[in-house]
């Protein structure tokens, strides 16, 4: 389910959950999938979730879902997906 990024999900799995049932059940991860790799563990596991939900089957990211996030001033502001940020004022 994790395509190409499926080895960075399995060493976090193996290294957080050892005794998961998932990578044992699933075998060994092919070589050629060792180029699918941001060097971090936390930009491998957002890879993975994005391409998990390339569909949008899992994480609903249309124009009447917003969301808050926080701005690098520390600003709380309405994101919209397909939109962008929302004015103050409107």
């Amino acid at each position: 389910r994790f395509g190409p990024y499926w080895p960075g999900v399995k060493e976090l799995l193996d290294e957080y959950a050892p005794n998961n049932s998932l990578t044992q059940d699933w075998g060994e991860v092919p070589d050629y999938l060792e180029h699918y790799n941001y060097q971090a563990d936390a930009l491998n596991l957002l890879a993975a979730l994005l391409y998990l939900n390339r569909d949008g089957d899992y994480v609903n990211a249309v124009e009447d879902h917003p969301h808050s996030i926080e701005m690098p001033n520390g600003d709380i502001r309405l994101y919209v997906p397909g939109s962008g940020l929302l004015d103050r004022d409107g």
